[in-house]
This record gives C-alpha cells, structure tokens and sequence, in this order.
C-alpha cells in the first residue's frame, strides 16, 4: 500500500509540474464555446470583455482550451495530492508491518503443509500448480521424440514450437493431461495456465487437417469439448494447421500474448 501511494503521489507531482510549465506560457483570457444553428464559435473572455475568435485564430483557440484543461487537472490532482500526503503522514505510520498475505511465507515448511492459504504470490501459485501430477498418454500410437529447451518431451514438430513459446513466455503448462469427462479419457495436447488472472486453458492443436479421417476425429473433439462445456475462449484454445497451411510461429505467440499473458 505504501508503495502505491508513493507511485501515485510521484505522478501526481509530475502532471502538477508539466501542466505549470505549460501554464507559464499561456495566453490570457479564457476560452467560451457557443453553439448556434449547428455551428461552434469560439470566443476569448478577458475580464468582461469578449472577443469573437475566427478560424485563423485555430492555434489561440487550441492553447486557450489547453489552458484550462491543465488548470483544472492542476487543481485536482492538487487536491488528491494533499489527501494522499496526508494519509502517508498519518495513516501508514499506523499500518501493520505485516500484511495479512505475507504470513503464509513466514511459516516453515512444515506448517505451510498443514494450513490452506488464504493468498499466495504468483510464484507460490505456479508452484502449487505444478505440483501435480497426470499418468502417460500410452494411447497415442505416436512416440514422443522432440525435446523442448526446458526439457519437455513432445510428439510433434509443431508441439515443439508451441512448448518452447510457452517456456520463452513464462507460461506454465503442462503436456497431455488426461482430462475425464464421465466415462470418456482425453489427453488434450497443454493445459496452460495465465499467471496474471489465474486461468488455466487446455490446448488443442490440429495438425493434419488434409487427412479426412483426422478431420472427422477433430470435428467429434471439438463437440464432445462444446457438449461438455469447455467452450472455446473460456477453458479451451484451438490452433489449426495443415501441410498447405502449416501455423507460424508468430501465431503462437499471438495466442499466448492473447489469453495467457
């Protein structure tokens, strides 16, 4: 909290310091805006004098309106500044100096095993995650061959790109979870999981998509995932090749910059 509060007061401080800079060189007079028969005129009051303000006049008009909208965010974040100063001076000397979410990290080990946390950093949320553990896809009649830089073992060339894109990125996955929909065992190609909103996705890649009878499989995947509601978007994504169409790197990374960063 304390941290935020500084943060906000230095931008606070920075627009208060570039709308004065600004205002020193300001015209005089403030600007008037009149509507009549659908037109606009502008005007320049001075005092209790008006002065009409013609289209020539387009760069005064423009640093009149400027003007006044440095004074009033001048004037409001003035404001906010001296309410937040003040909390700073009065309100955190006061706060506790340990935050509720910290004690779970000041526990040991042994009885970090025992209690349920009620908050965990990103960093201890990726670790529980990861603390799973699913059995071997030993129904694909392909062999796993292709080894990803963080040593994930994938079937595919195409998974080899999407494996290394996820740990380029920082996402965490995992390969070929076995998912079960009542009596029905699937191992969907990645569960992926977005760090930031704590989402996790399975990923279907369809990689040959020319074969009629693979695009038959794919089409019965996809509506079985739909009838049992992992909808795509929400709980599943689609990536979709074939070998006149292959999937380029670049929209993977799309994907992951998309849902999973």
């Amino acid at each position: 909290m304390e941290k935020d509060l500084s943060d906000r007061i230095a931008l606070l401080e920075q627009w208060i310091s570039e709308c004065e800079a600004r205002l020193k060189n300001a015209p005089p007079g403030r600007l008037a805006v009149q509507h009549s028969g659908g037109v606009c005129y502008y005007y320049c009051k001075n005092g209790n004098s008006r002065t009409y303000l013609r289209k020539d006049k387009d760069d005064l008009i423009r640093r009149l309106a400027q003007k006044a909208y440095d004074e009033a965010v001048a004037k409001a974040a003035r404001a906010e500044l001296e309410v937040l100063c003040e909390a700073v001076q009065t309100t955190i000397p006061l706060m506790p100096r340990v935050c509720p979410e910290k004690i779970y990290n000041q526990l040991s080990q042994e009885r970090q095993k025992l209690v349920t946390p009620i908050y965990l950093s990103d960093e201890e949320f990726v670790k529980v995650w990861k603390n799973r553990t699913f059995p071997e896809n030993t129904n694909h009649e392909k062999r796993a061959e292709f080894k990803s830089p963080g040593g994930v073992i994938v079937r595919s060339k195409t998974e080899l790109l999407m494996a290394t894109a996820f740990e380029n990125q920082n996402v965490p996955f995992f390969y070929e979870p076995l998912l079960i929909c009542g009596s029905t065992h699937l191992y969907p190609d990645f569960l992926v999981l977005n760090v930031r909103t704590r989402h996790e996705y399975y990923v279907e890649h369809f990689g040959m998509l020319d074969d009629p009878h693979y695009a038959n499989q794919c089409a019965w995947k996809i509506n079985f995932y739909a009838a049992n509601n992992i909808i795509e978007g929400k709980q599943i994504l689609y990536t979709l090749e074939s070998s006149k169409n292959p999937i380029s790197t670049a929209q993977i990374y799309s994907l992951i910059e998309e849902y999973l960063l």
